[in-house]
C-alpha cells in the first residue's frame, strides 16, 4: 500500500476519533453515535488487513465503549438505536464485553 493511502487512512481515523472525543466532551451523544458508528465500521473493515493500525483500533474500541456507556445512561432518539446496536454487536464480535 502506498504511503499516500496510509496517510489518508490515518487522517480519517484521526478525524473520526476527534469527532467522538469532542462529542463526548460536549455531551452531544448524537454526534458521538454518528462518528462512533463510522469509526467502528472503519476499524472493523481494517481489522486483519495488512495496513492494520493498532493504536487507532484500540482507541476506536475505547471510544465505542464510552459511547455505549453514555447511551445507556441517556434517553436516546429511536434513530440512534440501530447504530448503537451495530456498535455493540461489532464490539462483541471482537470479543469485548459490553
Amino acid at each position: 500500500m502506498s504511503e499516500f493511502v496510509k496517510r489518508k487512512a490515518r487522517r480519517a481515523y484521526e478525524a473520526l476519533i476527534q469527532c467522538v472525543r469532542d462529542a463526548l466532551d460536549m455531551d452531544n451523544l448524537e454526534y458521538g453515535v454518528m462518528c462512533g458508528a463510522a469509526l467502528v465500521k472503519m476499524a472493523d473493515a481494517e481489522k486483519g488487513s495488512y495496513f492494520y493500525e493498532e493504536q487507532y483500533f484500540n482507541e476506536a474500541v475505547d471510544l465505542a465503549k464510552k459511547v455505549l456507556e453514555k447511551a445507556k445512561e441517556a434517553s436516546i432518539p429511536s434513530w440512534m438505536e440501530p447504530h448503537l446496536k451495530e456498535i455493540e454487536e461489532t464490539l462483541r464480535d471482537w470479543g469485548y464485553e459490553v
